[in-house]
């Protein structure tokens, strides 16, 4: 049976009453609302939705963290619900045109997380690596800039300075810059992730092959050689 969004918003907000296991029932709930409200164009309704979505989540993080910080599955419910409040603001970007709302739910989402968990949580790093993917896709590109920043040191411990994520971090830094038309900042990202990606997966490597490309559409807007 398919739930008015209506329905499942007054279903969640009873369960909310009865107690704190319902809260990842909760985030289904309003995530799943929201999305219904943007499949039917009402910006409002989705937003409102998506906004106790985020709520949700923080709670449901708040909970994994204090009673289970340890337990794999905590860590795998987390990353679902970050999954779903990654859905929810693709879809007021691409129902409703309001990429401006989607930024700030999922900036919303990021400002809770960070205050819920310690600083090099697994689930805030991947929380950060959304809110990347969704800044860029809806221009928010200052705000990219700004959380790749924010998310570096925690790759860099992570992982180690000559690691994939981080050449997907320069190749991101890059491609960012390129939107934004500062083609000399773009290069550098660009010619970065290619020398750290050559070492690591080899010249034919994948994201080898779209740097390349990116850089050689940089360089021709700059009217300089591809070296």
């Amino acid at each position: 049976v398919c739930l008015s969004w209506c329905e499942v918003e007054s279903g969640c907000d009873l369960a909310q009453r009865v107690g704190p296991q319902v809260h990842l029932a909760a985030l289904y709930g309003y995530a799943h609302a929201a999305q219904q409200a943007a499949a039917a164009g009402s910006v409002e309704r989705a937003t409102a939705c998506a906004r106790r979505a985020v709520a949700a989540f923080a709670r449901v993080a708040v909970e994994e963290h204090t009673l289970a910080p340890k337990e794999l599955k905590a860590s795998q419910r987390l990353k679902v619900g970050g999954e779903c409040v990654e859905k929810v603001c693709a879809s007021m970007r691409d129902h409703l045109n309001a990429a401006e709302r989607a930024v700030e739910v999922m900036e919303l989402c990021v400002a809770e997380l960070e205050k819920a968990l310690p600083p090099d949580h697994r689930v805030l790093e991947g929380m950060l690596v959304r809110a990347v993917s969704i800044f860029v896709s809806c221009k928010g590109l200052h705000r990219a800039l700004d959380v790749l920043d924010r998310v570096e040191w925690l790759l860099r411990s992570r992982c180690g300075d000559e690691s994939m994520p981080i050449v997907h971090w320069h190749h991101t830094r890059g491609e960012v810059f390129r939107q934004l038309g500062e083609m000399e900042r773009a290069r550098e990202q660009f010619e970065k992730s290619i020398a750290l990606a050559v070492r690591i997966e080899g010249e034919d490597g994948e994201t080898v092959q779209a740097s390349r490309r990116n850089l050689a559409i940089v360089c021709a807007s700059m009217g300089a050689e591809l070296e």
